[in-house]
This record gives C-alpha cells, structure tokens and sequence, in this order.
C-alpha cells in the first residue's frame, strides 16, 4: 500500500524550491545595477581582469603590500581565479563578477532542502526555505565576494560528512576532507571547519576514515601553490601583511558596530547568535550523556550544530562584517528546521518565540 504521506511531501518540498526560486529571482534581478559599488569587487575581480588583458594577476591594494606587483595572495585564491576562467569565455561584468557568490548562497540552501527530502523530512525543508529567504545572508551575498561559493561547498562537505558519519565510509569522508579544504581556498575561515568536521569522522568512523580526512583536505595544498604560481615565501608574506591590515580595534567594539551595521536585522541576528550557542550546548550535553547518536534527528542535528560552532566563533574576530553571517545563519537555521518538525510538542515554544522575532 502507498504511503499516504508521500504526497505531501513531494508537495512540500516542491512548494520549498519554488519559494527559493522566486525569492533568488527578487533578489536576483537587478543584481548587474544593485547593490552599488563594494570595494571588496576590485579586490576580488581586478587580478583577474588584468590577468586577461595580459598583464600580471596581481593588484596593488597598498604601496606597502610586499609583493604586490608579482603575485595576489591577500585572501582565497580559489574565487580570483575561478572569475579568470569567467572572463576568459564570457568577458568581463559586474553581473558575472556577483554571480558566484549569488548562486553559491542559493544553491547551498537549495541543495539542503532537497537533502532533508531525501531524508524523509516533511516541512523541515520549506520551514528552512522561507527562514532563508527572510535572513539577512541573501542581501549580503549579493557583492562580488566568494562568502556564497565557500558556503555552498561547506554544504556540499556537510552532506560527505553525513554520509561518512552515518555509513562510517572512507570514500565519505575523503570527500568530505576534499571539500573542506576547497572551502578553505575559497574563503581562509573555512580552515577552522576542519576541526569539528574531523571529531565525529574520528568518532564515529573511526581512524580510517579521519586518516581519508586528512589525505582529502591536504590534496588542497597542490591547488594552493598552483594558484600561488609557487611563490611560497612571498604568498606567505603578503596573506600576513593583508591580515594585519584587516584587525581591528576589539572584538567587543566591532560586534557593536556589526549590531548598529545590521539595523532592523540586529533582533533575528541576536536570537540567532543566542539560539546557535544553545544548540551547540544542547548537542555537546547529549553527545557527553549518550554518547555518538545513531537517530535521524540527532545525527543532523549534531552535524549541524558542528557546522554552526566555527561559524559562530567567527562573529568574535576584533574585525567582523556583516557578509560573515553568510557563514553562520543557514546551521541554526537547519537545527531550528528538524527541530520544530523532529520534537514540536517540546520545541514549539522555542519555535514561535524564534518565527516572531524573525518577522
């Protein structure tokens, strides 16, 4: 006999991905006029042009950059180049410049509801699509930096580590260290991912897998000295210099100034600061009582809440922007999903009080 719940889980999900289509293609529509100029755009895409036009991929942010005509090693390689092949078969502008971050942001929570589908989750995915598309990461994805590519890769090692973590495959978790490490090209901050990735690897799949792991992330470093044209010394010395300059005052002075940046958003992103630090706790309290969970929800939620503890620490940095949200929002927002589907007598109250602040 068919199940009488299948259809309507298909009718869910569907109604999830026309919601996330419709709200890419608001946000997406004039996105070749609006927003304005960043400057983080030159940063990114500048190298790259100049490099088609047959000059040196290098960019000259400062006379005290060391380095700065003979290589471009400020930041993440992977998105510079990636905008070089780009503009090598379709020319350059603004709209391809913003394209990899847009699309990354959007296929990323795309490719979660379809996940949570799969899963045999009912509302779980809609209830994330409409959070997403009321979240402040959709503006802040729409500038020419790579914090949607480096999320979206960060989706797809999620999914590895899901699949490691729950079949206790090498072949998972190879990927996965794979992937980690591409996010880690995309955007640095991808590196402190590793860690919590790592721990339910080791845990729950045992040395093998976490030796795959390491093996998978380290092939990255083959990508970074081609990107860094092999210029070790000097890649090193002018991703320090770049570093230095981006520190700011304190890290308490510069939540403040990312609280008043955020506006009418600052509600939603204080709730969702609060709620990702009690997800952690929660799930760090039950992994201590009952040791690796083996259950649906427990397993993504505590995959999701190792996800959300790197990305949460990072809100912490003395030089924090409001596009680091990017990197935080979409994990408590997938807790608050299964949770409010998984355990809603329970969670209900959290639920609403969370949904009221959203609105």
């Amino acid at each position: 006999m068919r199940n009488p719940a299948h259809p309507l889980k298909n009718c869910l999900a569907d109604l999830a991905i026309a919601i996330l289509v419709f709200g890419a293609l608001l946000y997406g529509f004039s996105l070749s006029r609006y927003p304005g100029y960043y400057v983080d755009s030159a940063f990114f895409a500048f190298p790259a042009l100049r490099a088609t036009l047959g000059h040196p991929f290098a960019y000259v942010v400062d006379t005290s950059a060391p380095y700065a005509n003979q290589i471009w090693a400020y930041h993440g390689p992977l998105l510079p180049h990636l905008y070089l092949w780009l503009f090598k078969f379709f020319g350059f502008s603004i709209l391809l410049t913003r394209l990899p971050d847009f699309l990354g942001g959007w296929l990323a929570v795309l490719t979660l509801v379809i996940f949570l589908k799969q899963k045999g989750y009912r509302y779980a995915g809609l209830i994330l699509a409409i959070l997403w598309c009321g979240d402040r990461a959709p503006q802040e994805i729409m500038y020419g930096r790579m914090d949607g590519l480096a999320l979206f890769i960060l989706v797809l090692a999620f999914l590895a580590l899901e699949r490691a973590y729950t079949t206790r495959s090498a072949h998972a978790a190879f990927w996965c260290g794979v992937l980690c490490g591409l996010a880690a090209l995309a955007n640095p901050f991808c590196l402190f991912f590793a860690l919590p990735v790592l721990i339910p690897i080791a845990g729950r799949a045992r040395w093998k897998a976490a030796v795959w792991f390491i093996f998978g992330g380290s092939l990255n470093l083959l990508l970074l000295l081609d990107m860094w044209r092999f210029q070790v010394s000097e890649s090193i010395a002018q991703f320090l210099w770049h570093m230095r300059v981006i520190e700011g005052e304190s890290a308490s002075h510069s939540i403040r100034v990312l609280i008043h940046a955020l506006k009418w958003s600052k509600y939603w992103y204080i709730a969702l600061i609060a709620f990702t630090v009690a997800c952690i706790v929660f799930a760090i309290v039950r992994l201590i009582r009952n040791g690796w969970p083996s259950t649906r929800f427990d397993t993504l939620f505590l995959l999701a809440a190792a996800f959300a503890l790197p990305a949460t620490a990072s809100m912490f940095r003395s030089s924090t922007h409001p596009y680091y949200i990017v990197s935080l929002s979409l994990w408590p927002m997938l807790c608050l999903a299964i949770a409010a589907e998984a355990h809603w007598p329970q969670f209900r109250y959290v639920a609403l009080v969370m949904v009221l602040i959203w609105l």
